[in-house]
């Protein structure tokens, strides 16, 4: 901060004289920053090189007097104060001088500097005082315009926040009276972001929000607005819809939009997004009931497959309330020990053994009995609890394998379905290795089964961690392979051992075009050096055309549905003899 003596102070006289006595009096009293002119246009020019604090003007000059050059000054420099020196100390001088913006004057001649030096203190003083008032008032209106802003913003996307949407959302419905505009609202939740978040950190999660919302923006139109909600939720705001066929498309863009690959750190990344769409006025009338439906609507997407919209339908509320209810049941389950390990029978047909078995988590409710994974395990997965109930099937699977090598039932491997999440968890490798070592078993006992499409999401990290696991002489399958967009060269670099022909190629047995491409399977994996298994197989018919052609390893209920394990066991048992 500017000292008082450390203030520039311009004198402006015509007379050489008073200019030196006016600054001996100042620098004696310690002012060190003492500028002189002897005219006012001198001063003009003094006041465009220098910040100066005050001027010190005397009113009877030649050419351009003293009221004519206060008045300049305080034209242009309305905020430095001007003290008039003048003789002449009669009523109409002092009212014109007051009038041209003088803010003080000091009698001449100048014979006793107590009162000029007085003068000169307070008016300085005063300027200095509201300098720094004026500083002070900018600082708090710039923190008061960035407290507004972040009451309205989130600071990582730059995207309105909760409360500046349903700001927004409020004006909107109040110009409904006038302007019966009806608008939409979509809900939108990232359906792999907790992935993403777990496998590359937080920081990466933070970059890959930044690039989902920018990716937003650019897919919507001026009028149109995107909020974030919180976490990995965000909602936007339709307005001037015409039709239905507008929020389609606008809902369907964006679902295509954030289904193509993000890069993190070099990896792609994938977080399609599941969108609810709530209508104003006739889905809700008031911004919570109408964020409520679109949020529902939203939960239906999500647990009708992902990476679609749905419209909001009355009764979704209720299905949300089930979904709900499901999801604390589920959480509830997995403490209580409900989940248990079914095995179905892999079989070699022209053989006639067996020789495997893949682990298919069921869940036994209390009340309604055996619930199918298809019912459950899509909700574990969006509540977080999927890692769990993974680790929970493969050390059962594993501690199957001990007891039935301890009963000494012929068994090559168990298959047991991998995740991306729980494959990309924390210490993955050093989980297997600790059940290996706890139950004393091989790992050529197991195989993973990785799904096709899993796999090109993350490719380098998903190699080198299938390598960790094959050297643990654990058997690496594709499964449902034929339905993903994997490439042959990056096949290659993977270490497979098994493909698994999906059940969808096998229920089109009979059909030309599918039927080809079985045999191109079953074709590639000679070629390729793989084994294969098809699953999913029901009839004789399809049993007998992939033997036909080469595929002896079946699965499916031709053969046997999924048993617990004291029925698997009763059943090894009795094809074994």
């Amino acid at each position: 901060m500017k000292k008082l003596y450390d203030s520039k102070v311009l004198i402006v006289d015509d007379l050489e004289d008073n200019l030196e006595l006016i600054e001996d009096m100042l620098d004696d009293e310690g002012y060190n920053n003492i500028i002189s002119a002897l005219s006012a246009k001198e001063a003009y020019e003094e006041l465009e090189k220098n910040d100066i604090d005050l001027v010190i003007l005397d009113v009877m000059m030649p050419e351009i007097d003293g009221i004519e050059a206060c008045k300049y000054i305080k034209s242009k420099y309305k905020d430095i104060p001007v003290i008039l020196a003048t003789a002449k100390t009669d009523m109409q001088t002092l009212e014109d001088g007051f009038d041209a913006g003088a803010n003080d004057y000091v009698k001449k001649p100048i014979v006793n500097d107590v009162e000029l030096l007085a003068r000169v203190k307070n008016a300085i003083s005063l300027k200095m005082s509201l300098d720094n008032y004026k500083t002070l008032n900018i600082s708090l209106e710039s923190n008061l315009k960035e407290k507004m802003y972040l009451s309205t913003h989130d600071t990582l996307t730059g995207l309105l926040n909760r409360n500046g949407f349903n700001t927004i959302i409020e004006e909107i419905i109040e110009d409904y009276i006038q302007t019966k505009q009806s608008f939409a609202l979509l809900f939108l939740d990232l359906d792999k972001f907790k992935e993403v978040n777990d496998t590359l950190g937080h920081h990466l999660g933070d970059v890959l929000l930044k690039d989902v919302a920018k990716r937003m923006v650019n897919g919507l139109r001026q009028t149109d607005i995107v909020a974030r909600f919180g976490g990995d939720e965000f909602c936007l705001l339709l307005k001037d819809i015409k039709n239905l066929d507008d929020i389609s498309v606008i809902s369907q863009n964006i679902n295509e939009k954030l289904a193509k690959p993000f890069v993190l750190d070099g990896q792609k990344v994938y977080t399609p997004c599941s969108i609810g769409i709530a209508i104003y006025p006739q889905d809700g009338i008031t911004r919570e009931e109408l964020i409520k439906n679109a949020d529902s609507a939203m939960y239906n997407s999500k647990y009708s497959g992902k990476n679609t919209f749905s419209y909001y339908l009355k009764e979704m509320n209720n299905k949300k309330m089930e979904a709900l209810i499901m999801e604390n049941n589920l959480r509830e389950a997995l403490s209580k020990g409900e989940f248990e390990v079914f095995y179905q029978p892999q079989i070699d047909a022209k053989k006639n053994i067996a020789i495997g078995l893949e682990a298919l988590v069921r869940w036994i409710d209390p009340k309604n009995g055996i619930i199918p994974p298809n019912q459950f395990l899509h909700i574990a997965e969006a509540i977080g609890i999927m890692d769990e109930i993974d680790k929970f099937v493969i050390e059962q699977s594993i501690k199957t394998i001990k007891e039935f090598k301890t009963q000494h039932i012929a068994l090559k491997k168990i298959a047991i379905n991998l995740s991306l999440s729980m494959m990309f968890s924390e210490n993955f490798v050093d989980f297997i290795k600790s059940l290996l070592q706890k139950y004393e078993i091989d790992g050529s006992y197991i195989e993973f089964e990785i799904l096709e499409n899993n796999l090109i999401e993350q490719p380098l990290e998903a190699i080198k961690i299938l390598k960790e696991l094959h050297n643990l002489s654990i058997n690496i399958s594709i499964d449902d392979f034929g339905t993903g967009y994997s490439s042959l060269s990056y096949l290659s670099k993977l270490p497979l051992d098994k493909l698994k022909i999906d059940k969808s190629f096998i229920d089109n047995i009979g059909n030309k075009e599918n039927e080809i491409i079985i045999k191109t399977i079953i074709s590639l994996s000679k070629n390729m050096g793989y084994s294969l298994l098809a699953e999913g197989v029901e009839e004789g018919t399809q049993k007998d055309f992939l033997m036909e052609h080469g595929c002896y390893n079946i699965q499916g209920y031709f053969y046997s549905k999924p048993l617990n394990k004291q029925d698997v066991t009763t059943f090894l048992k009795e094809l074994n003899v």
